[in-house]
């Protein structure tokens, strides 16, 4: 179906928006059973199409379990209202949210409520159900340098020859250059595209982010692929910790294709800090 525009600018809802007082995270350790969820909302006209990170509380209310969103979509009303809701045939979690676009100036904050319904079937999985209130608050579009320092190699079939001792990325959000959107049926606003740099492996100093494979931010999970200039790949995962986007918290990252002893090895990174 066709967007059809609306009396309200549905563009201010447009960009990356924290609907709970933390971020989620990519590592539920235990210590936080805390509902949090962040969105990404591309909009035309009245659709809203959505992608998102969620950690969801179990029904013992001692577990957690993560999710994506990439699937939600919504329609605004003629006043402003919307809501973005997940597929009916989803069988794994179901996700409501409700609320009005912002009537003054982009990344304005708005309120809403959320409801959620996770269940497993199988197994010692997560069952339960989450609801309540917010006030969105906005955080940009990712763009620029990040560098960090590598911590260690952490799995590897033999040592690599020489693994790198520092990574530089500069990204950049909402830029499709290479149709990574249609390939991967995400709203482009959610595409990443980037280079890396690396220092001390003697194979290879830089990359660019690999057209072939997704580069994206859904909330504020990051999955970044790079095709470096010896044919080999680096993949990472990692987050945003908080709005202003000065960390990336890095999980493993993992190599392959590698002409420096292993062929496939992974290391860790300490935080990467925003540049400049």
């Amino acid at each position: 179906m066709e967007p059809v525009p609306t009396s309200v600018d549905t563009s201010l809802l447009q960009g990356n928006w924290l609907l709970t007082e933390s971020m989620p995270t990519t590592v539920v350790d235990g210590q936080s059973t805390s509902f949090r969820m962040a969105v990404n909302l591309p909009v035309a006209g009245n659709a809203i199409a959505t992608t998102g990170f969620v950690n969801d509380v179990c029904s013992d209310r001692k577990t957690m379990t993560s999710y994506g969103l990439s699937e939600a979509t919504g329609t605004i009303a003629n006043d402003g209202t919307f809501t973005i809701q997940t597929p009916a045939n989803s069988n794994a979690q179901s996700v409501a949210i409700h609320g009005r676009v912002p009537k003054a100036a982009a990344g304005e904050s708005w309120t809403g409520s959320y409801s959620t319904a996770v269940t497993t079937p199988t197994g010692n999985g997560c069952n339960g159900h989450s609801s309540g209130v917010f006030t969105a608050k906005s955080f940009p579009l990712l763009k620029g340098a990040y560098s960090g320092s590598v911590l260690g190699v952490s799995i590897a079939d033999k040592p690599p020859a020489s693994p790198p001792s520092r990574i530089e990325i500069t990204v950049q959000q909402g830029v499709d250059g290479k149709g990574q959107a249609a390939m991967w049926h995400m709203p482009a606003i959610s595409i990443i595209t980037g280079t890396i740099r690396v220092t001390g492996s003697s194979c290879s100093s830089s990359g660019v982010t690999d057209p072939s494979s997704l580069n994206d931010i859904e909330g504020n999970e990051i999955r970044l692929n790079f095709v470096m200039d010896d044919g080999s790949k680096i993949e990472m995962m990692g987050s945003l910790p908080e709005l202003g986007e000065e960390h990336i918290m890095v999980n493993a990252v993992h190599v392959s294709g590698s002409k420096c002893g292993s062929p496939s090895y992974s290391f860790l990174v300490d935080q990467l800090k925003r540049q400049g």
